[in-house]
Formats: structure tokens, C-alpha cells, sequence
């Protein structure tokens, strides 16, 4: 927990920054990488030494943890920044595989050491603790020997790199620092003007929801990288993307309209039906809000960051508004209309100067078009036929037998 606040708290978008000047090659790959090494050990060097010294006054959350302990978890934070910021540095150079293989190294690391220390040697938390900084310095390190061969770091540093990627970076931070507060501020309200058991059926239900967002999140998370890499056509690829993606959330949601209810009442039992009706008011916003996540990568990838941070300003405000309104008079229903409509006006606003600046038709970037569906159709029936050969296969296996 306390990794991932201190990341969250103290990467200032360097993540971000060193995404976007790989893509953009003006620095060589050598002097970036240096950089991909050097900042996280500076920047989570530093965290780790302000929180060790202010953790045992943070009451009721770190305060019964000994020091020796903290020590061995912090040790790890510099190289939580790194095996961050590697993945980053490897998704924008499109080493895909290599990107997802450092994110897999970690969990694999880490389940190794605690089946071999914690549960064969009967390890207890220190040991635990031990497992956890240990697999993040091997998985970082080992991910940065294997797949950045090619790009070797340069001996010195060029810290005169560090005010134009801070300058993209704290544009970048101050975005998700509003987009974080428009994703919690909602069950914040809900503990503050309803009870316990409405924040838990309103956490229930914005968790389920999310579940909606695997597929937009996995085309998010490659769209700025591929866009930084191409010459052209960035903007009619963005805006295929949207209307594609929308083509999948909408049947989903009016899928999910049906079978939301029954499927809570058999999961959670009737007293969470209170759960069906608050993602039902969230539902729209869910289906909506990849389109801002998709633009907002357009417009990164442009350096127009200002646009999403103008916004993301204006939708925290109006989520607050609302909320206050809302809550009171409708409950958690009125909590996720709130949520609904911020993220439907962050979506919007992107979508307008999207709309200005590329002059690509609404209907170009929201309807698919004949293009698309016969791209749908082509590959409908090539996963047909790769059923079919399976069970073709099958049948012959069982008829030799």
C-alpha cells in the first residue's frame, strides 16, 4: 500500500514524459534510458526518505509498523519507480511483449519467493516484507539487462533533460490527479452523507462496472504509444478507435440493462439489490468515458495537454456539484447519475476540440461505418472458422481413438 501511494504521490509524470520523448526521438534512446535509470532511484530515493521519518505519526494506518520493518519495504520503492517507468520506456520504443514480460516478472518473483520462504520455511511477515522488495528490485533489474540490450546507457547523465520532460510530466500529473479525484470522489460523498452500508453497495457496484472497461483500458494503454509512432492518419486512427469501441460498449450496456438485477440478487443475495440499481445509474458514464481516455491520448500525444487538463478541471467541478446535489435527495442512485454526467461532460469537452482541431464529422468518430462492418463480418468468420477447425480436429481425434 504504501509503494503504490508514494508512486502515485511522487512520479510527477516522468512515467508519462519518458512515454512521450521515446516516441518522439528527439533525445536518442541512450540518454533516455539513462534518464529511465537514474530518476526513479533520485525521485524514489527521496519518497521513501520523507515517509520513513513521518509514518509513525500517520495514525490508525502505519503506526504499529516497527521501524526495521519499513525499512526493508521502502528499500523497494526506487525500484517500483524503475520497473514502472521501464514499462513505460519499452510500451513507447513497441516492445509489447517485452513491456507485459516486466509487469509478469514481478508477480512471478514474488509468488516464487513467499511459496518458497513464507510457506515451505514457515516465514513470517518480515520474510513477507523480505519477498515483496526482493522481487521488485530482481524483476526491474532483470527486465532492464534482457530487454534493453540494444539501447545501453550512456555513463553520464543529461540532466538538462529533466525540464522539458518535468514541464510535459507535471501536466500529465496534475491530469491524473483530477481524473482521481473525479474516479473517488463520489464514494468520499457517500461516506459523508450516507451510512457504511451505502458506501459498500456503491464500492460493489463502481467495482463491477470497471469490469466493463478491460478491453477500452488494454486499446488505451497501446493508442499513445502507436500514435507517437506514426507519420500520419493519427487522427482518423483515433477516431476509428472510438466508434469501434463504442460499437462493443453499447450492446454491452443495453446486455447489461437486462441481466444486471437477476445476476446481483444471485451473486450478492436480495438484501444488495440497492448494488443493481446504483450501477445502473453509473452505466452510462461507463460506456462513455473510453472516448475521453482515447482523445486524451490523441491530445498527449500532440502535446496539448492543456485541453486535458482544462477538462479535467471542469469535470471534478461539476462531479462535486452534482454529487453534493444528488446525494442527499437520491442516495447512491444519485452518486452514480453524479459520476455519470462528469464523465459524460469530460468525454464531451474532449470530443468538441477534438471535433475543431481535426474536422473529422461526429459520425466518423461515434458510428462505425461500411469499412467497419465489413471488417466485423471478415473477422466474425474467421473466428468461425477457426472454431470449426478445432472442433473438426477434435472429432477426428476422437474417431481415431
Amino acid at each position: 500500500m504504501a509503494s503504490s501511494l508514494l508512486f502515485s504521490l511522487g512520479h510527477f509524470g516522468f512515467g508519462s514524459a519518458i512515454a512521450y520523448f521515446t516516441g518522439e526521438r528527439n533525445y536518442s534512446r541512450n540518454k533516455i534510458l539513462s534518464f529511465v535509470f537514474a530518476v526513479p532511484f533520485i525521485l524514489g530515493s527521496f519518497m521513501a526518505i520523507i515517509f520513513f521519518f513521518i509514518y509513525p505519526y500517520i495514525k490508525d494506518i502505519w503506526t504499529g509498523i516497527p521501524p526495521s520493518l519499513m525499512l526493508i519495504g521502502l528499500i523497494a520503492i526506487p525500484f517500483y519507480f524503475l520497473h514502472n517507468f521501464l514499462i513505460r520506456f519499452l510500451m513507447a520504443d513497441l516492445k509489447i511483449r517485452e513491456a507485459n514480460i516486466t509487469r509478469i516478472l514481478n508477480s512471478l518473483f514474488y509468488l516464487v519467493l513467499v511459496i518458497i520462504i513464507v510457506w515451505i520455511f514457515n516465514g513470517g511477515i518480515k520474510e513477507a516484507i523480505i519477498c515483496y522488495t526482493v522481487s521488485f528490485i530482481a524483476a526491474s533489474l532483470l527486465a532492464f539487462i534482457l530487454f534493453t540490450k540494444e539501447y545501453r546507457p550512456m555513463a553520464k547523465i543529461d540532466f538538462s533533460m529533466t525540464g522539458p520532460f518535468f514541464r510535459y510530466g507535471i501536466k500529465v500529473y496534475l491530469i491524473l490527479i483530477f481524473n482521481f479525484l473525479n474516479y473517488k470522489l463520489d464514494i468520499f460523498l457517500v461516506k459523508y452523507f450516507l451510512t457504511a452500508s451505502d458506501v459498500s453497495y456503491y464500492q460493489i457496484a463502481a467495482s463491477i462496472a470497471q469490469r466493463f472497461w478491460y478491453i477500452p483500458n488494454a486499446m488505451s494503454a497501446l493508442l499513445f504509444p502507436t500514435l507517437m509512432a506514426m507519420n500520419k492518419g493519427t487522427s482518423k486512427f483515433t477516431a476509428r478507435l472510438c466508434r469501434n469501441n463504442l460499437f462493443l460498449m453499447v450492446p454491452l450496456a443495453i446486455l447489461a440493462l437486462f441481466i444486471i438485477h437477476p445476476a446481483v440478487i444471485l451473486l450478492y443475495g436480495k438484501e444488495y439489490e440497492a448494488v443493481a440499481y446504483a450501477l445502473y445509474s453509473i452505466l452510462w458514464g461507463i460506456t462513455i468515458f473510453p472516448i475521453y481516455k482515447f482523445l486524451a491520448s490523441y491530445f498527449a500525444s500532440k502535446k496539448k495537454l492543456g485541453i486535458g487538463i482544462f477538462a479535467s478541471t471542469i469535470g471534478l467541478i461539476i462531479n462535486v456539484i452534482a454529487n453534493i446535489f444528488l446525494i442527499p435527495r437520491l442516495g447512491i442512485i444519485g452518486a452514480g447519475i453524479a459520476t455519470s454526467i462528469s464523465y459524460s461532460v469530460l468525454s464531451i469537452i474532449l470530443l468538441i476540440f477534438f471535433r475543431i482541431q481535426t474536422k473529422i464529422k461526429l459520425r466518423k468518430i461515434l458510428v462505425p461505418d461500411k469499412e467497419d462492418f465489413k471488417k466485423y463480418i471478415k473477422l466474425a468468420k474467421k473466428g468461425f472458422q477457426h472454431i470449426r477447425s478445432i472442433v473438426n480436429k477434435n472429432n477426428r481425434s476422437n474417431l481415431s481413438e
